[in-house]
């Protein structure tokens, strides 16, 4: 049992539209199996005869589509959409020329292949095999009407028959069709939402951009308008934490031995306290603070429980992420 659910799964790939149509063509491909299969068996019983024209035909396209089931099984998937479509076409065509021509249920079955063609390959073999067809009802009335072929009416039981078989097809690839476009189309809704949100993302991340640059701007030219240095370093902090709406805002300034990095300006969660505490930290690359200096650039530090470098402090229980800017000049100086 295991072994046929695996025969009666269809394949799957990592290109998604060659799992698509592995799909449809194996639920095809079973259908039509178990439809020619069971027509061969009531013309057998009907004639008597396996090797009967139509019969042998029928079996024999039963027969071709499980074999083209283990194509399909080994990934050869439009290989085996082609043979379907070429053997299926070519099977109607020998069925209709040794029965009753362009009046045989076989012609008409030729929309089965076109349907077909459309959904495995595309609109091109849909088109080629639309063109095959009507040159085949030309071919099947000169043959007719030349005394070629001598068609028979056939027993109307036989008729609805091979009609039932035609038409259940029919439906299902209809079916699969319109599953198909419904499932694009759920698709392509669902990429409009995300694109749209995408898109009210980005907004939102270009107003806040642009108000911060107009805050850094503004902090800008009213810290160019103070020069006392002892007014000018709380001054900023503050002036930064309120207009960024930041946690902790700090300024360290090195000692003359160049070995500690001294508080000199906090604002925010703490900040006199750390101040009144004298808070200082070695001027080394063991913390965030000491290796913006050293390296004189920008360090980033998206969440600080990750962080080697990061030093927590019983007074800032909340720091999930820090920057810190080196700044080099008669003193150096660091802003986090």
């Amino acid at each position: 049992m295991a072994l046929l659910r695996t025969f009666i799964r269809p394949p799957v790939f990592p290109d998604e539209d060659k799992t698509r149509t592995a799909r449809h063509l194996n639920a095809i491909l079973f259908m039509t199996a178990r439809l020619l299969g069971g027509m061969f068996v009531l013309l057998v019983i009907r004639r008597y005869a396996i090797f009967e024209p139509t019969a042998f035909t029928v079996g024999a396209l039963a027969v071709v589509m499980v074999g083209l089931l283990f194509v399909l099984k080994r990934g050869y998937v439009r290989a085996a959409s082609y043979l379907y479509l070429a053997i299926g076409w070519l099977g109607l065509s020998v069925l209709a020329w040794s029965a009753d021509g362009i009046r045989d249920v076989a012609f008409v079955a030729y929309f089965v292949i076109i349907l077909a063609a459309g959904l495995l390959l595309s609109w091109r073999e849909a088109v080629a095999f639309t063109g095959l067809s009507i040159l085949a009802s030309w071919v099947l009335a000169y043959g007719e009407t030349s005394g070629i072929l001598a068609p028979t009416l056939d027993h109307p039981y036989n008729y609805a028959r091979d009609a039932t078989v035609i038409l259940v097809l029919i439906a299902s690839l209809l079916y699969f069709i319109i599953s198909s476009l419904q499932r694009s189309l759920t698709a392509a809704r669902q990429g409009n939402i995300e694109l749209a949100a995408l898109s009210a993302q980005l907004e939102e991340r270009v107003a806040a951009r642009t108000t911060d640059l107009n805050l850094a701007a503004q902090i800008g030219r009213e810290v160019a308008q103070v020069r006392d240095l002892d007014f000018l370093l709380p001054y900023t902090v503050a002036l930064v934490c309120e207009q960024f709406d930041l946690y902790q805002v700090q300024i360290y300034l090195t000692d003359e031995p160049r070995q500690n990095l001294v508080l000199r300006a906090s604002a925010g969660h703490a900040g006199q306290q750390l101040l009144t505490a004298g808070h200082r930290l070695p001027l080394d690359e063991n913390s965030i603070n000491g290796t913006a200096v050293i390296q004189k650039q920008s360090i980033i530090v998206a969440d600080t429980r990750q962080s080697p470098l990061f030093r927590p402090h019983p007074l800032l229980p909340s720091s999930g992420c820090e920057k810190a800017a080196g700044l080099a000049g008669r003193r150096t100086r660091k802003l986090k």
